[in-house]
């Protein structure tokens, strides 16, 4: 989980005067919550305190929360004396409430943009290896932070990629390409090492992702190569020998 949390006051708190004319509306926080692809964000009160001025006529008179029910009134506003330079109110705490919740999510756009992972089907302990990730985007929007995401398995170390911004984290190769129009492809090469104390016969799975900032990931079909063939050998299934 990565998460960033911010918080900002929704007006500038005035003298204790001018706060008394404006007390007809809360101030409140925002606290922002980003989980993964999804984003979001609360609305949040001053400290509340545990009584109520509301009226007949004035039932909510600072509003009401995310449930649409009235708020208790604010806590009093700290004084300090600046000639003592002492605090002359008395001590108040309080609990805010949350004034609203809004969800963030971004679009599945996978019927729309198609990617494609390739490797080798056969590749020799200690050779290099080229991995190529290929994707268009059908989709009518244009994806800002547009990454490619290629998990190697152990055994595999990575090399270079054929463009693009290169990070490592773990067995992730993260490749981040910018901003990818509607219509546009991209075809991109990653370079690799195969481990040489691989045995023959063993299979290694890649995968590989499209992500970006403005919508839900995109995920390639798993592909796997075998170590220990030949370069030359196409595949085919080989009879017993005799």
């Amino acid at each position: 989980m990565n998460n960033w949390i911010g918080s900002f006051r929704s007006r500038s708190r005035f003298s204790r005067s001018h706060t008394a004319r404006f007390k007809s509306k809360l101030f409140s926080f925002a606290h922002i919550v980003v989980d993964e692809n999804e984003l979001t964000l609360y609305q949040i009160s001053e400290p509340l305190g545990n009584t109520s001025s509301a009226s007949a006529q004035h039932p909510a008179p600072f509003g009401t929360d995310y449930g649409g029910r009235p708020l208790n009134d604010p806590i009093p506003d700290t004084v300090f004396d600046p000639v003592s330079r002492t605090v002359v109110s008395a001590p108040a705490t309080g609990v805010p409430a949350l004034l609203d919740k809004v969800k963030v999510t971004k679009p599945d756009i996978s019927a729309d943009v198609r990617v494609e992972l390739g490797a080798p089907k056969h590749v020799k302990p200690g050779d290099s290896i080229e991995l190529s990730f290929e994707f268009r985007n059908r989709s009518a929007y244009a994806m800002n932070g547009t990454q490619v995401v290629m998990a190697l398995p152990d055994g595999i170390s990575f090399d270079f990629a054929s463009e693009g911004t290169t990070t490592l984290h773990g067995h992730d190769v993260v490749v981040s390409l910018g901003r990818t129009l509607p219509g546009q492809e991209i075809e991109l090469k990653i370079h690799g090492r195969v481990s040489s104390t691989l045995k023959r016969g063993t299979h290694l799975a890649i995968g590989g992702l499209l992500r970006s900032s403005t919508a839900l990931p995109v995920a390639a079909r798993t592909v796997t190569t075998t170590i220990g063939q030949s370069e030359d050998d196409d595949g085919s299934e080989q009879g017993p020998r005799r």
